[in-house]
């Protein structure tokens, strides 16, 4: 409880500072955008439409940097921001879908159920050089419906019915949620009358998860 409760004030710091990073980011674009503007404008005018479409793609780059995830939860918010910095270093595709209003389910169980898969997907994917992630966080009828996708190239490994990691356990790179597993996962799934799918071939693991979800 005590990793949990330090690791979500670590990610909720860390989500207040990246959008205060953001605001000024986008504060700096809008300053310089008339010369932006000014410079495409005498490109076009010399007909240099190859450095026209260079310079739009770099200012497109510096407005992709501006974003930031969010949704109606502020746990789940900070989390998948926390996250997507770490895909951004591994140069992983981190691609999110969220469609859900309010969340009943308590902290814990969100960043135990999201920290663990997501930390597994991005243990996996950061392996590959196309590495991606996809999450879909969505509400259907009175339970949330999680779907976490990535690639591999690992053999999985299972030892009496159960998933063996291969993240590191101890050291510089361990994380406090590496110790807590999939079987952590499933056994907060399971206390809230929740349910739990896990399937994968050679190079796609995807994990399946309903909770329920209402006052």
């Amino acid at each position: 409880m005590n990793k949990i409760q330090i690791e979500k004030a670590a990610i909720e710091s860390e989500y207040n500072s990246q959008i205060d990073d953001k605001l000024q980011q986008l504060h700096t674009l809008r300053h310089d955008m008339k010369n932006h503007l000014l410079i495409i404008d005498s490109l076009s005018a010399d007909g240099k439409n190859k450095q026209i479409h260079d310079y739009i793609h770099k200012i497109t780059d510096e407005l992709n940097q501006t974003q930031t995830i969010s949704s109606t939860s502020s746990t789940i918010s900070a989390l998948l921001n926390s996250k997507k910095l770490i895909c951004d270093d591994n140069k992983i595709a981190f691609d999110t879908q969220l469609d859900f209003n309010n969340i009943y389910i308590n902290d814990f169980t969100l960043i135990t159920v999201l920290g663990n898969i997501l930390d597994n997907a991005i243990t996996a994917a950061s392996k590959l050089d196309n590495g991606y992630i996809n999450l879909a966080i969505k509400q259907a009828d009175t339970y949330l419906a999680i779907h976490c996708e990535n690639n591999h190239h690992e053999k999985i490994k299972k030892r009496e019915g159960r998933f063996i990691s291969s993240k590191p356990s101890s050291g510089s790179k361990a994380n406090p949620l590496h110790g807590l597993g999939l079987i952590s996962v499933t056994n907060n799934v399971n206390k809230y009358g929740g349910t739990i799918d896990i399937n994968y071939n050679d190079t796609t693991f995807i994990v399946d998860i309903l909770i329920p979800n209402y006052r």
